[in-house]
């Protein structure tokens, strides 16, 4: 009935008509069922990441071969939400939208290896990098 549209007050109203039950015991079924539909939108969720993820850097990569900066921007901003990074302000340097879809586009093992990269040139600069503050590594 949910999927007709239909208020969850008329579909307990429907259900006591049709089945006979209190009001109260079909409240209870409406809570059985959305709580199978948000378990199963959990299991989803991943899947549907993914695929919004490939949808943002098409975007992108079309905008940026057509030169829509308004496009790349909106897709850079969406894949920055999807990807958890919530950045306020993001200042690119010559070629700094280049390494930002490169780094976007990088699947986990290539930012594990680039993670690791980091943390030996912090290692050989003298620094422990468990203990590093943001900005204060090597420049």
């Amino acid at each position: 009935m949910a999927i007709e549209g239909k208020s969850s007050a008329v579909t307990v109203e429907e259900i006591c008509e049709k089945y006979g039950i209190e009001e109260r015991q079909a409240w209870r079924y409406i809570k059985v069922v959305r709580k199978a539909w948000a378990d199963v939108e959990a299991e989803e969720r991943p899947t549907h990441r993914a695929w919004l993820l490939q949808v943002q850097s098409a975007v992108l990569s079309d905008a940026r071969r057509e030169k829509d900066h308004r496009a790349a921007n909106g897709a850079v901003k969406n894949l920055i939400d999807l990807l958890g990074l919530k950045v306020s302000k993001v200042e690119l340097q010559e070629g700094g939208l280049d390494a930002l879809v490169a780094a976007l586009q990088a699947t986990p093992a290539q930012r594990e290896d680039k993670i690791a990269a980091l943390e030996e040139k912090a290692l050989a600069a003298g620094l422990d990098p468990a203990t590093l503050e943001p900005g204060s590594g090597p420049g």
